[in-house]
């Protein structure tokens, strides 16, 4: 939240909301949480399921709008929403991936 709400101030337009922020994330994450779900309770290792993924970055392409972005700054936007949001499950994965051995 910290990081996607940093770089917001200087992509939207008009005031900074908290809320919308904390919707579109809690969304994009739902998304995340659903896809891993559905990834653990298959019983064969399906590569397509990973595409899923990309799902979450088309949301956060169309909630642009919502969260009244530049135009100029889409693309900065659709980076570090990615990042902060793809980015914090991977990295806590690969960590505990490691710790586990």
């Amino acid at each position: 939240m910290v990081v996607f709400a940093s770089t917001m101030g200087q992509c939207v337009e008009g005031e900074v909301n908290e809320k919308k922020y904390t919707t579109v994330i809690t969304y994009s994450l739902a998304i995340v949480s659903i896809v891993a779900i559905v990834k653990n309770l298959l019983p064969l290792d399906l590569s397509i399921i990973d595409f899923l993924y990309v799902y979450v970055g088309i949301v956060l392409w169309k909630s642009a709008r919502y969260l009244v972005v530049k135009d100029d700054k889409l693309v900065q936007f659709l980076v570090m929403a990615i990042i902060s949001i793809l980015g914090v499950p991977y990295a806590l994965g690969a960590i505990l991936k490691f710790i586990i051995g």
